[in-house]
């Protein structure tokens, strides 16, 4: 177990991602501006796309900020988002 950088709840830790956030905070992620934005897999072969939550329009960056903290979203191993503290 683990504390998530961003709001200390306690977490599952995964040496492979030693800042990842939990998943409340990951519900969290917002652009530069504060608009709200979710990542997700392209497809089975792999790939990440965002997206704005408000109108689905296309985000395209995996550069996001919690709580105005800068994070990174990426493609965990074996499947899944993983955002991580940066």
């Amino acid at each position: 177990m683990s504390d998530c950088p961003v709001c200390k709840r306690s977490m599952h830790f995964n040496p492979r991602y030693p800042r990842a956030v939990c998943l409340a905070c990951g519900n969290m992620a917002t652009d530069k501006n504060g608009r709200p934005v979710a990542f997700f897999n392209e497809g089975l072969s792999g790939g990440i796309f965002g997206r704005y939550k408000d109108d689905g329009a296309s985000y395209e960056s995996t550069t996001c900020f919690i709580h105005g903290l800068p994070c990174k979203a990426s493609e965990a191993h074996m499947g899944g988002i993983v955002i991580e503290l940066l």
